[in-house]
């Protein structure tokens, strides 16, 4: 189910939407990321909140993803995140959505990936 819009804005290249925290009544943690229909949502807030808290969750914007140090992807390659682990991964799964594109490549030894979310 979408989320319901409550208020849209776009800030520093980000789109920004304020909406009530609805993922599966569970805590929503600062990091998050879920699917909304097709599109990805990053929940960047400071504090963890319960289902129902009105949030700040953005749809558009390059963002900086924990990722394995093991992991090894070329630019502009499709970005994966596991909801499970929090971490950028390279393919496809359970647990697995679709997030982006990578903006750099991500070498063996990196911790992090910069992934622009939903630029697919």
């Amino acid at each position: 189910m979408p989320l319901p819009l409550v208020v849209q804005r776009q800030e520093f290249g980000r789109r920004v939407v304020t909406t009530p925290a609805l993922v599966s009544s569970r805590l929503w943690t600062a990091g998050d990321v879920w699917l909304d229909g097709s599109k990805a949502v990053h929940y960047s807030g400071l504090r963890d909140v319960g289902a129902g808290v009105q949030v700040n969750v953005v749809t558009i914007g390059t963002f900086e993803f924990p990722c394995a140090t093991g992991v090894t992807m070329a630019k502009d390659a499709d970005a994966y995140y596991d909801t499970v682990n929090r971490t950028i991964v390279a393919e496809s799964g359970t647990n697995i959505i679709l997030v982006g594109k990578l903006v750099n490549a991500k070498t063996s030894g990196q911790l992090t990936a910069l992934v622009l979310l939903n630029n697919l």
